[in-house]
């Protein structure tokens, strides 16, 4: 990913465009993958509905659209996953070693991207579907010996290089990354079992309503095992791994789950069509009405927000009932479109109205997704886009840059490496390779600096720093304090 990012970053001018240009292309050739998979299996019908699944489902547009490993690793994974099915109902040996081979690349750019996840994830529903469906002489097809090799010939050299210049990279990325990172609190990042519920019940809109039935379906899928190369069984297995594979870790963040989507499309989409054949009338029925309670809840609770900033609850972030009324029109939009879409759905589902209940679901849905480019914009506490802007209207002679804590989007924007003060973090594990007490120094040398003729700009957090040092205010947003001490 980040090779890929580097190759975006070098052609194009714009930062932001550049940055998010791989995830969204990434995002977009999983979709049309997952088309051109639910089509070869199932109909053109599934096919669609399937890529019109992933193109709105909140999730992944959110992950489509963020500058992080999770939807790369998550595409990747989708694509080995795919090509393995593909490969494995193959008749033509030609095309299958295509797909064989492809399922090796795919799974080696994964674990490249980020860590071995990449082939644990796909080995283990690979063997899952051989195993359920008793099909072991598909490991002869699977050109494993060859494809271990082109596996290992695209991971080998980066790891060998990496563990050859740092001593301390096997400890940091093999144990702490991988098994710490899994069985552990190491991170900081741990969350309840039940932790990516509640995650998915926003991630599938706007097609909450079609979700649950699919999953429940497993009678089906194991009758139907030994048909179509299982690719039912396939999926469900594929889904239901990974869900619990994420849950059990101890390390969970919201995009974690994104590798799930593919498979979840194409279950979705075969149900949606069954469903507008004349099947499945009654507990579409009642699942959209249980999804008008969950997301038309949620957008009357935000129009209510909208018009009673009063009812806004009182949080330790001071600025949040300010949010709700500056934001305006994207707000509007956001709670309207998440009420009216669920509520029309669930009354042309009761209608009769079945394609329509899937279509008007799709287009209602659309002004929150255009809302939410505009929401993030406000309420992103993180970016320091705007900031960066006022420090070049007021920075001369190149003045030295320092932050309290480390930055990410900040020596980006600016082009250059920023100073950093008690620095503590991920990378103190490998500091120590170059010289850099220039850029990464103590609270001493900084009051020194800082008290010198040099001129300094200083960015820090807004709580915790009135007393720590005097200065000019030039900019505050929400997160970020701009000092300067001239």
């Amino acid at each position: 990913f980040y090779w890929l990012n580097a190759i975006s970053l070098s052609l194009v001018d714009n930062i932001m465009v550049a940055s998010r240009l791989v995830p969204a292309i990434i995002g977009w050739i999983t979709v049309l993958f997952t088309y051109g998979v639910a089509k070869r299996f199932y109909t053109k019908d599934v096919a669609m509905y399937s890529a019109l699944f992933m193109s709105l489902s909140f999730i992944w547009y959110v992950g489509s659209r963020s500058v992080n490993l999770d939807l790369a690793v998550a595409g990747f994974t989708a694509w080995a996953m795919f090509s393995y099915i593909l490969g494995f109902d193959e008749t033509c040996r030609y095309k299958r070693n295509i797909y064989l081979y492809a399922m090796y690349i795919f799974s080696a750019m994964a674990v490249l991207t980020k860590g071995f996840m990449g082939i644990v994830i796909p080995g283990a529903v690979f063997f899952l579907h051989i195993a359920l469906t008793n099909n072991w002489r598909a490991l002869l097809r699977l050109n494993i010996p060859t494809g271990i090799i082109l596996f290992f010939i695209i991971i080998m050299p980066w790891h060998i290089m990496m563990n050859g210049a740092n001593s301390e990279w096997f400890d940091f990325y093999i144990i702490r990354e991988h098994f710490l990172r899994f069985f552990t609190k190491v991170h900081s990042r741990y969350a309840p079992m039940w932790y990516f519920i509640p995650i998915m019940a926003l991630g599938v809109m706007p097609f909450g309503a079609f979700v649950m039935q699919p999953l429940l379906q497993i009678k089906k899928y194991w009758n139907n095992r030994l048909k179509d190369s299982g690719i039912d069984l396939y999926l469900w297995i594929w889904f239901v791994f990974i869900f619990v594979f994420f849950s059990v870790s101890s390390s969970k963040l919201p995009l974690y789950i994104l590798p799930i989507i593919p498979a979840l499309a194409i279950m979705v989409a075969r149900f949606m069509v069954s469903y507008i054949n004349g099947n499945h009338d009654r507990c579409v029925k009642i699942s959209s009405v249980f999804y008008f309670l969950f997301a038309g809840g949620v957008g009357g609770v935000l129009l209510l927000f909208q018009m009673f900033p009063v009812f806004v609850p009182e949080t330790d972030n001071a600025s949040l009932p300010e949010d709700f009324v500056t934001m305006g029109k994207p707000l509007w939009l956001c709670a309207g479109g998440l009420f009216f879409h669920s509520l029309i759905s669930t009354v042309c589902a009761y209608m009769g109205k079945r394609r329509s209940a899937i279509i008007v679901a799709g287009l209602l849905y659309l002004p929150v997704i255009f809302s939410l480019n505009f929401i993030a914009q406000d309420i992103n506490e993180k970016s320091t886009y705007d900031l960066v802007q006022v420090l070049k209207e007021h920075r001369t002679d190149n003045a030295e840059v320092v932050t309290k804590i480390f930055i990410e989007d900040l020596p980006a924007y600016l082009n250059e490496n920023i100073s950093v003060i008690n620095y503590s973090g991920e990378s103190n594990y490998f500091l120590h390779y170059e010289d850099i007490s220039n850029r990464y120094y103590d609270s001493a040398e900084f009051s020194r600096r800082w008290n010198s003729d040099k001129k300094m700009f200083l960015i820090t957090y807004n709580q915790g720093t009135k007393n720590w040092v005097e200065g000019k205010i030039l900019f505050r947003n929400k997160m970020y304090i701009l000092r300067t001490n001239k």
